[in-house]
């Protein structure tokens, strides 16, 4: 109970969005592009624009196996350079039609090394190919790798992912605590999401944040996953402006970041200084409060035109298999949504008029 307790806090802690990535580049691989880096060398990854949801990175392979580090199959991950935290969160709406595993990252700083969010298998399924060694029933999976070595802090039971509809997947880290949220509608609230948490007594260093599939590309069935816009937070737990990351004072609020010893200890919480408990924000809204905001959530912002355009390119670019990625651009699920169906889809908004809820 009483992690439990101290992970609810740490859900609940002021948080700062410091990155969202640009749009997904239509029909080129992204892997080496604008910040992108891949795991497995034979994935691509793949940008897809459509008319009414915005863009996707889409897996190609449906590979399986090789241990977590190797650069095989199970180190599907596409994560982005300039998306670096040490303690924060990151949010993603998925799509997919498949029935392996699929998830995030973060802390991601070696090939081998970082936290995991996962889940296995389709709602409709016994159970989807996994790296985790489960080889029976859909399973959400939260987990650290460390050098190539697998710890799962925690794991339940679930009804796995839904089948051609838009869900959402939330990864955190503060103070030892890690956390992960699903949530089987991308519109549904905080409070609707299956938790699970664990404690990590020798927190990894801060790294970059991505996504993640095992067996959930293109290649093999026709069935397609795509990832939505990320959204990356940094915590700021005494509310000062200063993401704690950065912050030499991480509980208590010192916007000014004095430290007159020089000892990378901030005056407000060294003992050896005289606190400087009086300090005004740095960075204040007109309103007089800081510019800390809270999630809410924003999956996708809706598009004029139809559902999703017809490409015209010729090949995929920039795709070592270009051959057969052309129909992937054809087959894609999201492209059979029309404006008749929007109504199944989640009740979106527009990103930069978003309000961040706690």
């Amino acid at each position: 109970m009483l992690i439990v307790a101290l992970v609810a806090a740490q859900l609940h802690a002021a948080s700062v969005p410091i990155w969202s990535n640009e749009a997904f580049p239509d029909s080129l691989s992204l892997n080496g592009r604008d910040g992108w880096r891949a795991g497995y060398e034979d994935d691509p990854w793949i940008g897809l624009e459509t008319a009414d949801y915005g863009t996707f990175a889409v897996p190609y392979t449906d590979d399986q196996g090789g241990a977590f580090g190797s650069g095989g199959p199970s180190d599907n991950w596409l994560v982005n350079d300039d998306a670096t935290v040490g303690e924060g969160w990151l949010s993603v709406v998925v799509f997919s039609e498949d029935n392996g595993t699929v998830g995030i990252v973060t802390n991601h700083s070696a090939p081998g090394t970082y936290y995991g969010l996962a889940v296995v298998g389709a709602e409709d399924s016994a159970g989807g190919a996994n790296p985790f060694g489960y080889t029976a029933g859909t399973w959400l999976v939260l987990y650290e790798v460390r050098d190539g070595v697998l710890t799962v802090l925690d794991e339940a039971a679930t009804g796995g992912f839904p089948r051609d509809r838009f869900f959402r997947l939330a990864l955190g880290v503060n103070d030892r605590q890690v956390w992960g949220r699903f949530w089987q509608a991308a519109e549904q609230p905080w409070s609707a999401a299956t938790v699970l948490a664990g404690v990590a007594p020798d927190p990894l260093p801060g790294g970059a944040a991505g996504v993640y599939a095992y067996d959930s590309g293109y290649a093999d069935d026709d069935l397609a996953t795509a990832f939505g816009t990320l959204e990356l937070f940094a915590y700021d737990d005494d509310d000062d402006s200063i993401i704690d990351d950065d912050d030499n004072c991480e509980k208590t609020a010192n916007p000014t970041q004095l430290d007159e010893d020089g000892d990378g200890v901030g005056a407000a919480c060294d003992e050896d200084e005289v606190a400087v408990s009086s300090q005004a924000p740095t960075n204040p809204r007109s309103d007089g409060s800081s510019n800390v905001v809270r999630w809410q959530p924003s999956p996708l912002a809706p598009r004029q035109g139809s559902a999703i355009r017809e490409s015209s390119c010729a090949t995929v670019r920039g795709a070592g298999s270009g051959a057969g990625l052309l129909a992937l651009l054809g087959f894609l699920g999201l492209r059979r949504r029309s404006a008749s169906t929007r109504a199944q889809s989640p009740s979106y908004q527009d990103e930069q008029n978003s309000t961040y809820w706690s």
